[in-house]
Parts: structure tokens; sequence; C-alpha cells
């Protein structure tokens, strides 16, 4: 009886800590639970939860901070340990998507437009519901759309680059 009290109290306050925001001691008082008791099934299971947030919530924070890499792999990490759970795969697409993103304005920026392109495709092909990258694409096809015309302007072309600057023209969206 006493054995079931410590776990079952013990468990509660567990819970309660983490309820507050405080997982690291939540994961301390519960991991201390099982220890020398009758394997707490209710605490060891808390734990797990405990534990699987304070992940989630540093994975949260690299992506704040923008550290793409480090945030996947933590939540991929997640994403193979606890399967019922859909936060961490959910937060695993939109950390890959926001990487992509970045990836590929870093890539327009050094002027890299073909491989921006690309990324973005990708992007587009894996059917989000954020539109932005739809959105890069066009600016970037756009981009190299003129890079292509000026060149054909240089080279003498002059009736290549008025058509190519006409197609841009035709099909640039309104808001452009």
């Amino acid at each position: 009886v006493v054995l079931w009290y410590r776990c079952s109290s013990g468990a509660a306050d567990g819970e309660a800590v983490g309820e507050r925001g405080e997982r690291g001691k939540a994961a301390q008082r519960l991991a201390e639970l099982g220890q020398g008791t009758a394997a707490d099934d209710r605490a060891e299971r808390m734990l797990g939860e405990v534990r699987y947030e304070s992940e989630l919530a540093e994975a949260e924070a690299l992506r704040k901070r923008g550290e793409w890499g480090k945030a996947e792999q933590r939540l991929a990490d997640l994403v193979k340990g606890k399967a019922a759970d859909d936060r961490a795969a959910r937060m695993l697409g939109e950390v890959r998507y926001e990487s992509g993103l970045a990836e590929a304005e870093a890539l327009r920026k050094r002027g890299e437009l073909e491989k921006a392109e690309q990324q973005l495709a990708q992007l587009v092909k894996d059917k989000t519901a954020d539109d932005r990258a739809a959105r890069m694409l066009g600016e970037i096809r756009y981009e190299s759309g003129l890079a292509d015309a000026d060149a054909l302007r240089k080279r003498g072309e002059l009736g290549k680059a008025e058509r190519r600057l006409a197609d841009l023209v035709a099909n640039r969206a309104p808001d452009e």
C-alpha cells in the first residue's frame, strides 16, 4: 500500500510539474519513482510523454533559430520512436519545407537560379498547403527569363530576346 501511494502520488506530482512546463523537473521526478518501486506503469508512461514533449519543444526551439539540420534530426528520431503521435511527423514536414525554402533563397542569392528552381519545384510537387514555394518558383523563373533575354540581347539575337520578354510579360501574374 505504501509503495502504491508513493508511485501514485509521485506520478501525480510529476504530472503536475509537467503541466506547468517544467519538463526537466517532471522527467527527473518521474524517473526517480521508477527506482526501487514495483515499476509503476503510469509513471513510466508519463515519463515517456514528458520526454517526448521536451524533445518537441527543443525541436521547435531549433526550428525558430533556423537550425534546420538539428531540428530535422531530432524530429526524425521522434517520428521513429513514437508512431502513434503525428505531431513530430507534422513538424518534421514543416521543418523540411522551411529548410527547403531557405536553401532555395540562398541559391537564388548566389545566382544559382537553376538549382533554386529545382529545389522549389520539388517543394511544390510535394503539395504543401503553403504557397510560398510556388510564388518563389514563379519569381525565380521570371528572373531566369530576364537573364536569358539579356544574354540573347548581348549576343545580338534581338528577335529572340524580344519574344522571350514578351512571353515573360504575358505570363506574369497580375500582382507581380
